[in-house]
């Protein structure tokens, strides 16, 4: 699957006459691709399988108002969201099941929270990198009794880089009370977050 747009896709109500006094015509979207592929099948029949798929996204546009200490000159963006999936199944025998899977993805996301009430060294560069995943035994122990056991993990590391002032120079943060506009560079930061998983559940039939 892929999906393409461009900025002729778009319309707009703005007249041509309020566009030669100074109009403009809001957040446009600049670039938009979207790439999608998968595929899977038997490795070996009715014992083992495999699944993948792979993701390729790119969302450009601009921003109205943005920097607030000179409207107009901040430049276009290109946000970029990837995914790769893969799942392996495997028939031990007619009683016995074992899969795992695993997500992972990338986030990459320039200007951070550009706005029409932020300057230019306000705001940040965001690289986001999460991913699922798990390792399943399905098995059915008697005629009577079945039971799941699932071994997972989720999580994700976010980090952040700043943009300094006119000499790359790290200002200090501040904030304008009469416009409410914000200046200097965001504090950079890193967050990793984990959850693990175990889940054993059976179920017994009268």
């Amino acid at each position: 699957y892929f999906d393409y747009e461009n900025p002729n896709f778009q319309g707009h109500n703005i007249s041509t006459m309020q566009l030669q006094q100074g109009a403009g015509t809001g957040t446009r979207e600049t670039r938009y691709r979207d790439a999608n592929g998968d595929f899977g099948g038997p490795i070996i029949k009715d014992r083992l399988w495999y699944y993948f798929s792979i993701r390729n996204q790119q969302l450009g546009n601009t921003i109205t108002g943005f920097p607030a200490n000179n409207p107009g000159a901040g430049p276009n963006y290109t946000t970029l969201l990837q995914n790769l999936t893969y799942k392996i199944s495997g028939q031990l025998n007619k009683n016995n099941r074992l899969s795992t899977y695993l997500t992972w993805g990338r986030k990459e996301l320039p200007y951070r929270n550009a706005a029409s009430t932020y300057y230019a060294n306000a705001v940040y560069n965001q690289t986001l990198l999460p991913w699922a995943g798990n390792v399943t035994y399905d098995g059915i122990i008697t005629p009577k009794f079945v039971t799941t056991i699932r071994i997972g993990s989720w999580g994700y590391n976010w980090l952040t880089s700043v943009y300094g002032g006119a000499n790359g120079q790290i200002l200090p943060r501040q904030y304008e009370v009469l416009d409410s506009n914000f200046a200097g560079s965001f504090a950079p930061f890193r967050e990793n977050r984990r959850r693990a998983q175990f889940t054993p559940t059976g179920t017994y039939f009268l």
